[in-house]
């Protein structure tokens, strides 16, 4: 109902609502679960030996002092010193 000039009309009203974004995630996971899954399964066999492991080791290990060097040399130049703890 609407008041327009004094007269009063029947009006047709349409209401538009916001989507809801959780109800289209579970209509999609229910629908679809092989697509809209929240847990991707990713199947990987790997065998590394005794010597294959020592070198991803060696690797990391080097990548771990250049990062640690980096860091101190960014912290020297903001002049920010750190005192380790002797135990």
């Amino acid at each position: 109902m609407s008041n327009y000039q004094g007269k009063i009309t029947k009006t047709k009203l349409t209401k538009h609502y916001p989507p809801d974004t959780v109800a289209a995630i579970f209509l999609l996971k229910n629908r679809h679960p092989e697509k809209w899954r929240d847990k991707v399964e990713v199947g990987v066999n790997v065998k590394l030996d005794r010597d294959q492991l020592t070198q991803i080791e060696q690797v990391f290990m080097e990548k771990m002092a250049q990062s640690r060097a980096r860091q101190e040399a960014v912290l020297l130049e903001r002049g920010i010193t750190i005192e380790h703890g002797q135990d």
